[in-house]
């Protein structure tokens, strides 16, 4: 994306009791503040849920979301948190906002277990995609059309991003920072976007290969093993 000459309208759609503290921290981190020192636009940054008013974050915090599905309709970039309980279906309301939003050519972004709502919708199919590795299996099982890698920190599919585990939702969101404004500018406030890390997840992984739908329960892992060292990248073109 080139700076555009108006704020980048980004929507984080969230639900009751499923919405993570921390994702959604990531999310705001990245998008709620003007960072237009750093090179980068201006962004229309706000919250997305079916009903809007009073929610609660997965840890029970209240949260004020003033913004129904109709935002999707304006927005040029749309994420989604985890979505870990997997007898909560998505409804057809917000799915049928999700395809919307991916036909108009909003960029889409999942977190962790939000991979499962995208596959619902369709928009995982026939792409290599990642969530949180204690769900590769399950979200395999469910959506046989989806290549699912527990093995990367993120794949990139162009409009589609898909972040591993919550943490990853760091690596997944500045990934796209790169990709369409370039490294940030060498500023005092980019110390807080630092990672300088190994990307190095606690995440049990034996094989680099697809996980493959062997599992039907989501408390087991697809593989086991000792903590692997990732790579930081995984773009899928």
């Amino acid at each position: 994306m080139a700076l555009p000459d108006r704020p980048l309208v980004v929507s984080v759609v969230v639900a009751d009791g499923l919405v993570g503290s921390f994702g959604l921290g990531v999310c705001c981190e990245v998008f709620g503040y003007d960072r237009r020192s750093m090179g980068l636009p201006l962004f229309d940054f706000g919250l997305v849920t079916e009903v809007p008013g009073v929610l609660r974050t997965d840890t029970g915090i209240p949260i004020t979301v003033e913004h129904g599905l109709e935002r999707l309709a304006r927005s040029d970039i749309v994420s989604i948190t985890a979505w870990e309980l997997f007898d909560r279906v998505p409804s057809p309301a917000l799915l049928d906002a999700f395809r919307e939003a991916h036909a108009r050519g909003a960029t889409i972004i999942s977190h962790c277990t939000g991979a499962f709502v995208l596959a619902a919708a369709g928009l995982l199919d026939g792409q290599r995609v990642t969530t949180h590795w204690k769900y590769a299996g399950e979200l395999a099982a469910r959506f046989p059309a989806v290549t699912v890698d527990p093995s990367v920190l993120y794949v990139d599919n162009g409009q589609v991003i898909t972040g591993a585990g919550t943490a990853a939702g760091v690596d997944t969101l500045l990934h796209l920072v790169r990709r369409e404004w370039g490294p940030p500018r060498p500023t005092r406030s980019r110390a807080r976007w630092s990672s300088r890390r190994t990307a190095t997840v606690a995440r049990p992984s034996s094989s680099t290969r697809p996980c493959r739908p062997a599992r039907t329960t989501c408390s087991v892992p697809c593989s086991s093993g000792p903590p692997a060292t990732l790579p930081r990248t995984s773009p899928s073109r």
